[in-house]
């Protein structure tokens, strides 16, 4: 990871102007909820479904700063049905592999969206 950024501002204007920035970056909410709606929408219509108790653990969270997606909670067959077990005859379901795509495809993109509407509206170019 880089080093933190140090920069000392003396125009005032600027200063708060970078500062509310700082606070928008700080809250991408509602781009960091879409990333985690995207994630359940490319997950949820792979996960095998029996009696559904798998299915029913989906969960996503979003804060700020991070989108989460969780399959299989307290379930000890989950990791199973999702990477599989050869030496049962238990194929792979991959059903996590969209998110993990998703997050390397979509989400940086969406971000760099967010972060250019908060420029946006702080009229910083």
């Amino acid at each position: 990871m880089g080093k933190p950024l140090d920069l000392t501002v003396d125009d005032d204007g600027l200063r708060r102007a970078l500062s509310a920035f700082a606070g928008d970056l700080d809250a991408l909410d509602e781009t960091w909820e879409g990333i985690a709606r995207q994630m359940e929408a490319g997950v949820r219509p792979r996960i095998p479904v029996l009696s559904g108790a798998l299915a029913g653990t989906l969960a996503t969270r979003s804060t700020g700063s991070s989108a989460e997606l969780s399959v299989g909670g307290s379930l000890p067959y989950a990791r199973v049905i999702d990477n599989g077990w050869r030496a049962h005859n238990i194929e792979p379901a991959y059903f996590s592999r969209p998110a993990v795509e998703l997050l390397t495809e979509d989400a940086a993109a969406d971000l760099e969206r967010g972060i250019q509407q908060a420029a946006d509206r702080r009229g910083l170019d």
